[in-house]
């Protein structure tokens, strides 16, 4: 009886390792995308302690077949087998604890490798996100300034609050954009009955960005506020400055001058 206790003590002790496996395996399969190796780890233990299991199991039922066959006299022999057995299944069970443990340092540094791997990725999407909006970025500042049909009709209703306005127009040289955007605004105060009477290129250091209006000695215009109110109202950065800051020519009695600089 002994024997048979031994032994239905080591069935019970695998059966207990197969279901510790086999549920180690369910939960390494539901996070399979962040420790796959578990997986197969476990699958293998499950497989090899499974054979063992069976062994054991044949082994048990050979042995009870044994014990009603042999004779009294073979008790010591038979003790001694079990014995051998015992050991042989001990060291087993002490490898299979052995091999547990590499699973685990291995299924721990699975999981640290992917998070390294979720940190790069994040970094290497922040980048991509930046490169975009830089990428964006210049895409905007080489588009060039135009206006909608709205926004024409829009201004030249505004300009012909003021009719027979006179402008004088200094665009920035150095910039083709500018000078582009200039002759659009030229051409949507002429719709409106205003009359350019200069056109000049000035080029320059640290030259005002957007459009800046200017009058003879800084005196008060309604035709420009007006117009500075519009444009800043579409989007286009607009102000009033220094006319000596781009041409030193005096402008005519109520004229109005208009420098065009580069895209803010």
């Amino acid at each position: 009886m002994p024997d048979l206790q031994a032994l239905t003590l080591r069935v019970r002790d695998l059966s207990d390792s197969v279901d510790f496996w086999n549920l180690i395996m369910l939960w390494a399969l539901g996070f399979a995308a962040l420790a796959a190796v578990v997986v197969g780890i476990a699958t293998r233990v499950v497989i090899t302690q499974s054979g063992k299991l069976a062994t054991a199991q044949a082994a048990l039922s050979d042995e009870k077949e044994r014990l009603l066959k042999v004779d009294l006299k073979q008790k010591d022999v038979e003790i001694g087998t079990l014995k051998l057995r015992s050991d042989t299944a001990e060291t087993g069970i002490a490898a299979a604890k052995a091999d547990a443990s590499i699973a685990a340092a291995k299924a721990a540094a699975a999981i640290a490798e992917q998070q390294q791997v979720q940190i790069d990725l994040a970094k290497q999407q922040n980048r991509a996100a930046k490169a975009e909006r830089d990428l964006l970025e210049v895409k905007e500042s080489l588009k060039q300034r135009r206006f909608t049909k709205e926004q024409s009709d829009f201004l030249v209703t505004v300009a012909k609050r003021f009719p027979g306005q006179q402008i004088s127009f200094a665009k920035y040289g150095l910039d083709f954009e500018a000078q582009a955007f200039s002759d659009r605004i030229d051409a949507v105060l002429r719709l409106a009955g205003w009359h350019t009477t200069n056109d000049a290129t000035v080029s320059g250091v640290d030259m005002d960005k957007g459009i800046v209006f200017f009058v003879e000695n800084g005196t008060r215009s309604d035709a420009v506020e007006a117009m500075v109110v519009a444009l800043n109202g579409l989007g286009f950065q607009s102000s009033v400055g220094l006319r000596t800051r781009f041409d030193p020519t005096p402008l005519p009695p109520g004229c109005v001058g208009i420098f065009v600089g580069s895209k803010p």
